[in-house]
């Protein structure tokens, strides 16, 4: 996870290692990442578009959240 000027930078693995737990690991780190862009977790802050399955792509987690475990209610 990378910071900056208050901001937290996430992989798609780096969000799966990080939220897996609480979902009991029964979403793959695909289902985990479609969710948080659903919810409003995350937001793409860039990727590279040949990167089919954003394997390198960073996504800005949404500080609004108040805790982690934003979705796994």
């Amino acid at each position: 996870m990378r910071t900056g000027l208050g901001k937290r930078y996430v992989t798609k693995q780096e969000l799966f290692i990080w939220q897996a737990p609480s979902f009991n690991f029964e979403l793959g780190a695909d289902q985990l990442l479609a969710r948080a862009l659903e919810v409003g977790f995350v937001t793409r802050a860039g990727y590279d578009q040949d990167d089919v399955n954003l394997r390198k792509a960073v996504f800005e987690v949404n500080n609004e959240y108040p805790s982690p475990r934003w979705f796994a209610v």
